[in-house]
């Protein structure tokens, strides 16, 4: 993870990375070692119902208002334990945690009904592949995966070459292929 920070310019000097049981760790023990509220709580550990469910209490106890909860492996068929430990978690104790995002492995949450609709807002006008549907009974985002020629149609780079005569000749190549195809 911390490679990934650094790759993409952050700064690891303000990243604190907890690697224990969390059926074990307090939100007290949490904020002391963020130094305060975290902005971002990813959730990527034990995948039995009641360690996802304490996660995401420790979640909801220590993010700052306006802050993320990334919960990975909800959708995974190998784990249904997160699926329900957050179902229980969101329908029964869930007081400030609102959905912001559903991706093909993740649930993005926010801290604030305010600070989610305020994310909802960017990601639509960010990403045009974005659904509004709801889960929780709550508005959210999902976002299907993308083909790779869905990626490449929606690039920067293809609309600004589509029209050209190398995009119709790209264009013209892919319906070849697909003829010749079957």
């Amino acid at each position: 993870m911390l490679h990934n920070v650094h790759a993409h310019g952050g700064d690891r000097s303000r990243i604190c990375v907890i690697a224990e049981n969390s059926m074990r760790i307090t939100a007290t023990r949490i904020l002391e070692a963020c130094g305060g509220q975290p902005a971002i709580f990813s959730i990527d550990g034990g995948h039995t119902a009641e360690v996802t469910h304490n996660d995401l209490r420790l979640a909801h106890d220590t993010v700052r208002d306006g802050g993320i909860v990334i919960l990975d492996d909800y959708f995974n068929p190998g784990w249904p334990g997160v699926s329900e430990g957050t179902c229980r978690f969101m329908l029964v104790d869930n007081e400030q945690l609102e959905p912001v995002a559903v991706t093909a492995n993740k649930v993005i949450l926010a801290r604030g009904s305010e600070a989610a609709a305020a994310y909802r807002q960017e990601l639509a006008t960010c990403y045009r592949h974005a659904k509004p549907t709801e889960i929780f009974d709550r508005p959210v985002l999902t976002y299907e995966a993308l083909t790779l020629e869905e990626k490449i149609k929606s690039s920067t780079a293809w609309q600004g070459v589509r029209n050209t005569p190398i995009g119709r000749g790209l264009r013209h190549a892919r319906l070849t292929l697909k003829r010749l195809r079957r």
